[in-house]
């Protein structure tokens, strides 16, 4: 009881706090090249290093909380490499994923609509399709969030579906994007977020394959690999499905990261309504206003 007061009254003073302190001020994402308003921007973060963080944030969890399960003995990837999930089950990661995860999987929403505001005008021809893909970019968000609060040892319906949605919503969101971006995203970034789409997408196909052909246990290493699925053997043998989450998430991040680097530059930046304090960013109009 005392803990639901503590955490409701924190939510109060936080709201008006923010409503006293922040009157006449509001925040947004507009590309840098819009033309000047009568707003001023008095602060603001480039879109594209906010993406960066957030993918560079994500691959930290990643690689602490390998290490912490390494050491703990809780994987034995000499033995059988593990679900990413497998991570973040025992103290202190189940921790760890449970803050870093969830603010990665809320950062890339916000990341994606600073992409919406970068690329939406020059993707007007295709105003609908760009819509969709940044709308499931920004599920797959939602989707990591729920990966990361729900523990898959102690909610697996709940951690099973965030994850599906998760993957489902970037193995949609990629092709979307790069149809909506066809004549406006060209030279080798494209060429390589192709890849990245292409050989995310495949191991998740992969993995599905083998999920549905054997069952969703845990199988020993090299056992129930590549070579089962019948589209590659022999040197692919020792793929196993917990290795093609891994390159579906990583070239997931790859792919995520390759698209804000070659979208136009955008700010998400604070506005003061008849401030004449000047920003880094100079005068810009917010898309989404708070």
């Amino acid at each position: 009881m005392f803990e639901y007061a503590d955490t409701g009254a924190i939510a109060l003073w936080v709201v008006a706090m923010c409503r006293h302190k922040g009157q006449g001020m509001s925040f947004g994402f507009a590309p840098v090249a819009q033309p000047a308003t009568d707003r001023v921007a008095v602060d603001s973060v480039p879109v594209k290093m906010l993406a960066l963080g957030t993918a560079g944030g994500g691959l930290a969890t990643l690689g602490l909380t390998f290490a912490i399960a390494l050491a703990q003995g809780t994987v034995q990837p000499e033995q059988q490499w593990p679900y990413i999930s497998d991570l973040w089950v025992q103290k202190p990661s189940d921790m760890i994923s449970r803050l870093a995860i969830c603010a990665t999987g809320a950062m890339i929403a916000v990341c994606q609509l600073g992409h919406f505001a970068a690329v939406q005008a020059p993707r007007a021809a295709k105003p609908r399709l760009t819509r969709l893909a940044h709308g499931l970019s920004m599920a797959a968000g939602a989707g990591l969030m729920g990966v990361g609060a729900c523990n898959e040892e102690e909610t697996p319906p709940l951690h099973y579906t965030s994850a599906a949605l998760f993957f489902g919503a970037i193995c949609l969101w990629m092709p979307l994007d790069l149809a909506s971006s066809v004549g406006q995203w060209t030279g080798p970034s494209r060429a390589l977020a192709v890849i990245a789409a292409s050989a995310c997408i495949g191991a998740k196909l992969g993995q599905l394959w083998c999920t549905f052909k054997h069952g969703a246990g845990h199988h020993p290493y090299r056992t129930h690999a590549v070579d089962d699925i019948g589209v590659v053997s022999g040197v692919f043998s020792d793929v196993t499905p917990q290795v093609l989450e891994w390159c579906a998430a990583l070239t997931g991040i790859g792919y995520f990261m390759l698209t804000h680097v070659a979208a136009p530059d955008a700010t998400f930046a604070v506005y003061a309504e008849g401030s004449s304090r000047t920003s880094k960013a100079s005068k810009l109009a917010p898309l989404e206003r708070a």
